[in-house]
């Protein structure tokens, strides 16, 4: 009995003495008597850095601080983004920026992920600097996928002769997925002359803008695009959308504007299943502008569509004899109304274009409450049967017979 208590005894200190050798922040949560302080430890390890303002993310920083990111709050410093890793930013909650003229400056070649909502509601990026500048810009050779999020550039002051600054100036690949963006007075919502992608979302310029060149476009765009399902509106003097240079596709969007909606030159362009809507009074080009440039040939194509005018010209197909706008433009309207207008195709006859094509073809076109249906603007350059404008026999008024109206007409114009 005295032997079998001595093992018990025994056993029982090799036990305590084991417990002992325990680090003591394990035997406190064992106990249970830490667990809050452990829950925040574990958060901390998780949580991603949040951006000050006058960081360099490059891979070091990523290396240290890891691949996630958070804005929210006030900032009157630069970001600049250099690492060929690839990262993720967060929009938190609001972000202010005050007085900077690029906030994010992506210049690395990793994917930047800028994710804008929280919770499934868009957080505000809004900037605040009244004069030019850019709230993202990416240089070439960049990726950028933002996805939600408004963005707003409101330091726009009228009484000065400057620009709010531009919301997205893209030269590298940019991809935006149900994005709102918005400049108040004087500048463009978007520039891109790399790759862009949008996917949804609504992009306005001169919001608050009152008279002539206080407002520049919701999109201009100089290299290649495919756009789907986005509304572009600018007020105040210029056109929703400028398209210069490559290919770009527009499809189940809405392009409006007091002035005019689109403006083509020198890109090949396809408009389908779209709604170009003329609204006020200030433009004299409702829907199509075009602008023959440097040598490089104008086609659009706008297909499947509604263009609701307003007083003054619907299309309006013409051309400079500057050196630098010296390219050929055609035209095709397949399957499209065009309602509304004075003038709803306005034609100036170029004498580059090649004289066996005609400047605009014309395919199951339906014209309503037009003034003018097709108006051929002429002068004594313009060469006799110079083919302006081929129709095909589904294209009708609803009113009755097309009305043609022609400037200056001579023999066999």
């Amino acid at each position: 009995m005295r032997k079998k208590s001595i093992r018990l005894v025994s056993a029982a200190l090799a036990a305590c003495m084991m417990a002992s050798t325990l680090p003591v922040g394990a035997f406190a949560l064992e106990a249970g008597t830490n667990d809050a302080v452990a829950a925040v430890s574990e958060q901390e390890a998780v949580e991603p850095n949040h951006l000050q303002g006058g960081e360099t993310i490059n891979d070091t920083f990523v290396e240290a601080n890891g691949a996630v990111y958070t804005l929210s709050g006030d900032y009157t410093r630069e970001i600049t983004v250099e690492a060929t890793k690839n990262i993720t930013i967060n929009v938190n909650g609001k972000v202010t920026i005050n007085n900077v003229y690029t906030f994010l400056n992506i210049t690395g070649s990793g994917m930047v992920t800028i994710n804008g909502t929280k919770d499934g509601v868009d957080q505000e990026i809004e900037n605040k600097r009244a004069d030019y500048g850019k709230t993202i810009k990416m240089a070439e050779n960049t990726n950028v996928v933002c996805n939600g999020g408004k963005y707003k550039s409101s330091g726009w002051n009228p009484n000065h002769n400057c620009s709010s600054p531009d919301v997205f100036y893209s030269e590298g690949t940019l991809e935006l997925r149900n994005v709102t963006a918005e400049v108040e007075g004087f500048g463009d919502t978007i520039v891109a002359s790399g790759n862009l992608t949008i996917d949804g979302g609504t992009f306005r310029s001169g919001v608050k803008a009152s008279g002539p060149n206080q407002s520049h476009s919701a999109l201009c765009c100089s290299g290649t695009g495919v756009i789907y399902g986005g509304t572009f509106e600018t007020m105040g003097y210029d056109s929703a959308v400028r398209l210069f240079r490559d290919n770009i596709t527009i499809s189940g969007s809405t392009l409006r504007s007091d002035s005019s909606c689109l403006t083509v030159g020198g890109a090949t362009v396809v408009v389908d299943n779209c709604t170009l809507e003329h609204v006020g009074d200030k433009g004299s080009i409702a829907f199509l502008y075009m602008e023959g440039r440097r040598n490089r040939e104008t086609n659009v194509t706008i297909q499947n569509s509604t263009c609701l005018g307003s007083e003054e010209k619907g299309f309006s197909v013409g051309y400079y004899d500057w050196a630098s706008m010296d390219g050929a433009e055609y035209v095709t309207l397949e399957n499209i109304t065009v309602k509304g207008c004075k003038k709803a195709i306005s034609i100036d006859y170029d004498p580059k274009n090649n004289h066996e094509r005609p400047n605009i073809a014309l395919k199951n076109v339906t014209f309503e409450d037009n003034e003018t249906d097709i108006y051929l603007k002429n002068d004594g350059s313009t060469p006799a049967n110079a083919p302006h404008v081929e129709l095909d026999e589904s294209t009708k008024d609803t009113a009755g017979a097309i009305t043609v109206e022609v400037a200056y007409p001579a023999e066999g114009v």
